[in-house]
């Protein structure tokens, strides 16, 4: 999953590691939410905090 707009890292020069948790966070209660099953969400590209174009996230079942 993609965020292109983040919240907690906008407007950031890249400082070298990822920084969106709670962006992370809110995914997974979403997703727990709608499935009704635990998911684990880790962050692997992020705006700010590494450079890239989207916050990228994966989203995986537990």
């Amino acid at each position: 999953m993609d965020v292109y707009e983040c919240v907690t890292c906008s407007g950031m020069k890249p400082v070298g590691r990822t920084l969106c948790s709670f962006e992370g966070g809110l995914i997974a209660g979403v997703a727990e939410g709608i499935f009704k099953y635990k998911v684990n969400v880790r962050e692997v590209t992020c705006i700010g905090g590494l450079g890239h174009e989207s916050c990228g996230f994966d989203v995986i079942q537990k």
